[in-house]
């Protein structure tokens, strides 16, 4: 099985945290917010809901990897599929399956 390709799409940086929601900026320009959801151990449940420019972006999911987290973006023709991956505290860069 092939695996599949990623493509840069965005790099953001925290640049503030509260109780349940983190504000994010990317070199591009765009502010993210993550809005931290209770999710309990072993379900299939988003840990966040993202936005993007104060649109909604995708619900932000555990993977098996504890760096990164999945997610989607629905379109009337199919899904496009993000990864999002931690380095370190205050940076994720932001990924497209390709």
């Amino acid at each position: 099985m092939q695996k599949k390709k990623l493509e840069l799409i965005d790099t953001i940086f925290r640049k503030k945290k509260q109780e349940n929601t983190s504000i994010w900026k990317s070199d591009k320009g765009s502010t993210y917010i993550f809005k931290h959801v209770e999710s309990e151990p072993g379900k299939r449940k988003p840990v966040a809901q993202v936005y993007k420019d104060r649109e909604y972006l995708t619900g932000l999911f555990r993977t098996k990897e504890h760096h990164k987290f999945s997610g989607d973006i629905k379109y009337p023709d199919g899904k496009q599929y993000l990864v999002f991956v931690l380095s370190g505290e205050k940076k994720i860069s932001i990924y497209k399956r390709v």
